[in-house]
């Protein structure tokens, strides 16, 4: 029987290959070459069927990639079964109540009531088999919720990776703090969270996708500017705006960006998520704000942050992206930002403007626009400043080209121990 490497990582989004790219480089040049396991099964994303053609997609990103990869129904069929899977916990498989055994129901209600109890579930902890076979049991049939996660289907155990800051007090979320057997984490601010949330250990990586950064930025602007036709004379900002329902804050911001645009490059991002669910008449719409579109959902985002001279978020993880690469940020507010920020105030990306500056669009045009602030030096010398405070604040010292290396020689580690 063939030997299959110890280390693999599910991949459920185009994005996957952008997030561990520099890690899985990391793992080949310590000689531990891993496997890239793609989902090919019905019930991401919400329950959804997979978007027509979106496995192929995937398969032919992964291989471009040049890693070896396996299809999860595939490997399943054959039984195969690796010692540590990485994986986000993103998505999870649905599955027919009638098919969840009677088993899982048992070791659902077990599992319910001896974690309840302090010295048993102690006594637990020092029996790996038992402990995660309860707990895989318990995934499997959770009252209302058919579902099995697909990381304990895969592997042995499992370690969390981050994909983004922009959490809450309660992260991770419930239904996975149980799962992972270790957690990556961007920083000290995280690691603070999900400590107590899990008390599980937690290590501090940084962000692994952006320790290509050069230092002049020189290479990402070239190469940035050649594929999307920019005037190289000009400054160059990237709007990054997150998903929202039917895009309301690219509409709310458009027009501002519509008179930046005369005299600056600017590169238009919308979410991935909003790329597969807006119809063609909203994106013919957008052509018009005189900014360039990026459609491409598993761009390496180490170059757009590089060859950017500003970067403009609204909420979501590109907010703690941009400070992680010091890339002067300007955030933007949404017109009921006030009462966004009443039912979310605990998340990180409401928190985070207690010290940074934001506006709406409507407090940018009483401005004079955004040209006018962008084009603010003094202001931006002072920003300069807070910024780096609020990076430090949640990345600590963690400096930028050593995180793949840092969760590599974790990740051998931890696999070696099983």
């Amino acid at each position: 029987m063939k030997k299959l490497p110890n280390i693999a990582f599910y991949i459920s989004d185009k994005r996957h290959f952008d997030y561990f790219r520099n890690l899985l480089l990391a793992l080949c040049e310590m000689g531990n070459e891993p496997v890239l396991i793609l989902n090919d099964t019905r019930g991401l994303y919400g329950g959804k069927a997979l978007p027509v053609g979106y496995v192929d997609e995937m398969k032919e990103l992964a291989g471009e990639s040049g890693f070896t990869y396996v299809i999860s129904s595939e490997s399943l069929r054959k039984k195969e079964r690796f010692k540590l899977i990485v994986s986000t916990f993103a998505y999870y498989y649905k599955i027919p109540f009638g098919a969840v055994r009677l088993k899982s129901l048992l070791f659902y209600y077990l599992s319910t009531a001896i974690l309840k109890i302090p010295l048993l579930k102690a006594v637990l902890h020092r029996f790996t088999g038992i402990q995660k076979r309860i707990t895989a049991s318990a995934a499997q049939i959770t009252p209302g919720r058919n579902w099995v996660w697909p990381e304990q289907m895969h592997a042995n155990q499992s370690v969390f990776f981050p994909k983004g800051l922009d959490i809450s007090e309660q992260s991770p979320d419930k239904a996975i703090r149980e799962l992972p057997d270790l957690f990556f984490c961007h920083g000290p601010y995280d690691q603070a969270i999900i400590q107590k949330n899990t008390g599980k250990p937690v290590i501090p990586i940084g962000y692994p996708r952006y320790d290509g950064l050069s230092r002049n930025r020189e290479e990402e602007r070239s190469r940035i500017v050649e594929e999307f036709g920019l005037n190289p004379e000009q400054p160059l900002v990237t709007w990054l705006p997150t998903f929202a329902k039917h895009g309301r804050n690219i509409s709310e911001w458009l027009e501002q960006f519509r008179k930046l645009s005369d005299t600056v490059n600017v590169i238009l991002r919308p979410h991935p998520k909003l790329m597969d669910e807006q119809s063609r008449d909203f994106y013919s719409h957008l052509e018009t704000s005189g900014a360039v579109l990026d459609h491409v959902a598993q761009r390496n985002m180490t170059d757009l942050y590089g060859a950017s001279d500003f970067v403009c978020c609204d909420y979501g993880g590109t907010i703690f992206s941009a400070l992680y690469t010091k890339t002067p940020l300007l955030l933007l507010d949404l017109s009921d930002h006030k009462t966004i920020a009443v039912t979310r105030n605990r998340s990180s990306d409401i928190r985070v403007r207690e010290t940074l500056f934001h506006l709406t669009a409507e407090e940018a045009e009483e401005r004079g626009g955004l040209q006018t602030l962008l084009n603010d030096q003094v202001f931006w010398e002072a920003q300069k400043v807070v910024q780096k405070n609020v990076r430090d604040l949640y990345f600590g010292k963690i400096s930028i080209g050593e995180s793949s290396h840092v969760a590599a020689k974790q990740l051998i580690k931890w696999a070696g121990s099983i």
